[in-house]
């Protein structure tokens, strides 16, 4: 056909435009807890992409999350673990890219001696032990939620699917201007997590503290997992409006803010105690 043919069917323009609500926004709890903290320090962040002065011990609990995982998964293929063959995981695996020399032997001595502690005392426990370091993506609206989950243990013979949730933490992933963690928040996220994503009951969470040894339980029920999801639904909402005020929480000082000098709510010396 030569020229061109008007189009003899009747039809509407398609609207291509999608609410910023419906559109899907990936995240973590590790990038909300920013805005948490302080809404300005995520806008600074993830916003405009500004990176923080790099910390010695940067990847400290890093290192030892993958000790942990090598050495639960070691035991799932073997059925047996003891602190001589721990410390030699820990030995082989640990590595600190910005700690050199003698100070990076001794945080290699200080992993060794939590891994030594960790095995010694609950290695009767290891064979709980469902999952380390399980990943998972679930959605709550249209925000997508990603992670992983440190360890994923079962909790009673009755059902299989029921499990505990667990997360470790030491006090060395708080140096270097770490921003404090909402485990709270994070441990129920997580819970919610092993049933809408990996199909588990979660009847516990609990945070492991690695430098003590011990584990505290999380309350987890019903109205917290709801009152979790809105949080975070709230968090995102205020994020997609841009509201990034100067607002640090959870006990952290301006002080120890990593733009402390560059943020507008300390000139002068306005800064918070």
């Amino acid at each position: 056909i030569n020229g061109n043919v008007a189009d003899p069917t009747e039809r509407k323009n398609a609207d291509h435009c999608v609410s910023a609500s419906q559109k899907i926004f990936p995240t973590s709890y590790s990038e909300l807890r920013y805005y948490l903290a302080c809404p300005h320090d995520y806008e600074m962040r993830y916003i405009y992409q500004f990176n923080p002065e790099l910390a010695t011990p940067l990847g400290y609990g890093k290192q030892l999350h993958n000790s942990l995982n090598l050495i639960h998964q070691q035991f799932k293929e073997s059925g047996a673990m003891d602190v001589g063959t721990a410390k030699k995981i820990v030995d082989d695996s640990f590595f600190l890219r910005y700690a050199k020399g003698k100070l990076g032997d001794n945080y290699k001595k200080g992993a060794m001696k939590t891994i030594e502690n960790y095995v010694r005392r609950y290695s009767s426990e290891f064979s709980l032990v469902l999952e380390s370091e399980k990943p998972f993506e679930f959605t709550i609206g249209s925000i997508l939620i990603s992670g992983k989950i440190d360890l994923i243990r079962k909790e009673g013979d009755v059902n299989p699917l029921s499990i505990g949730v667990l997360d470790f933490k030491t006090e060395e992933q708080k140096k270097g201007r770490e921003v404090p963690i909402d485990t709270q928040t994070q441990l129920v996220l997580y819970a919610i997590a092993s049933k809408e994503s990996l199909g588990y009951n979660p009847k516990r969470a609990m945070i492991h503290n690695l430098d003590t040894n011990e584990r505290k339980e999380v309350k987890l029920t019903e109205e917290t997992m709801g009152k979790t999801k809105q949080k975070v639904s709230n968090v995102v909402e205020d994020i997609r409006k841009g509201i990034f005020p100067m607002k640090p929480d959870n006990g952290r000082a301006c002080a120890e803010c990593d733009w402390f000098n560059v943020c507008t709510k300390n000139i002068g010396g306005a800064a918070a105690a």
